[in-house]
């Protein structure tokens, strides 16, 4: 019983290669499968805007940020002034609007930190957030996050 099981295995594992081999329509589901790999692969851009504000209310008041940074893991990405040129100032609100960054197509954290005028601040050196984005070959995505810089 055991000697025939082992035939049947090896008979299975021998005609296998054998089909996929001799049949051309595997074969170009396959090519099909590469060509959709090969397009996953490439690079994609990132455009960032970061929008900070002043305002008060009963429990927190917030100021805008001098200082925006886009980092990945722990490498910056870029990083921009309030005087700036693509830094626009709108009454209580500051836009940075950071240039285009080309990545690898996958997915990413990123982390954007605001960086305050002064050295009063509840969390000792900078405020901010990390999200995921994706980044998807010959595209752009576009990221706007609204992030309050708080004092206390």
């Amino acid at each position: 019983m055991i000697k025939l099981l082992v035939k049947i295995m090896l008979a299975c594992c021998l005609v296998l290669p054998v089909a996929i081999n001799a049949s051309p329509q595997l074969i170009a589901s396959y090519s099909d499968i590469e060509n959709q790999l090969e397009m996953s692969q490439g690079s994609g851009k990132l455009a960032i805007t970061v929008e900070s504000f002043a305002g008060m209310n009963v429990k927190r008041a917030s100021h805008k940020a001098q200082r925006a940074e886009i980092w990945l893991g722990a490498k910056r990405l870029a990083s921009m002034q309030a005087d700036d040129a693509n830094v626009v100032d709108e009454g209580d609100r500051r836009l940075f609007v950071f240039p285009l960054i080309e990545l690898n197509a996958g997915y990413y954290f990123i982390t954007i930190r605001l960086y305050g005028p002064g050295v009063l601040s509840a969390r000792q050196k900078w405020n901010g957030t990390t999200f995921q984005v994706g980044i998807h070959p010959l595209k752009v995505s576009r990221v706007h996050k609204v992030i309050p810089a708080f004092l206390w």
